[in-house]
């Protein structure tokens, strides 16, 4: 199970590494596939909000900029409206999202699932944060110990789709 934490005003909010394969942040122009296997792909730690009432998980333009990911090189998808009002987004393909699932003394254990697409938000939404939808949230069972204060993520069984837990040593 992916462990979720709960923030200031009650909001669920998980730790996550992502990867973002080289082709989402190549010029067009440069679009040589020689060239983008040569390229690492972005990886980078996010904190997400969980948001059941988000169809589709979306990275904050703040999060954007730190991964160093700009959206010039990448397809628009249109405006997405929430909340916080209507921003427009962009497609980012093929992106790997590590969950915790568990910490040792020694390892971190991660519950990585693939998604199709996810998208970047642009500047005019600067107070949204990272969001965690539901295109990635309806493959798992969400349940919270309020007198505990800890909520987690159980992957449903009757989901199709491949994903995969893997860890790494903790730096000491």
């Amino acid at each position: 199970m992916c462990k979720l934490f709960i923030a200031e005003g009650g909001d669920l909010v998980t730790p996550a590494t992502i990867s973002i394969p080289a082709r989402n942040f190549v010029a067009p122009i440069l679009r040589d596939e020689e060239l983008i296997h040569s390229i690492e792909p972005i990886e980078g730690h996010l904190f997400f909000l969980v948001d059941t009432g988000a169809s589709v998980t979306c990275i904050s333009h703040g999060d954007a900029n730190r991964l160093a990911i700009e959206t010039r090189y990448l397809e628009p998808a249109g405006d997405v409206t929430g909340i916080g009002g209507k921003c427009k987004i962009f497609k980012l393909g093929n992106v790997e999202i590590a969950l915790i699932e568990k910490l040792t003394e020694d390892r971190i254990w991660y519950h990585i699932e693939e998604l199709e697409q996810i998208y970047v938000m642009d500047k005019t939404a600067t107070k949204v944060p990272s969001i965690l939808g539901m295109d990635l949230l309806q493959k798992f069972d969400i349940s919270t110990k309020r007198e505990r204060d800890t909520a987690s993520l159980a992957r449903l069984e009757t989901v199709a789709g491949d994903f995969r837990i893997t860890s790494r040593t903790i730096p000491s």
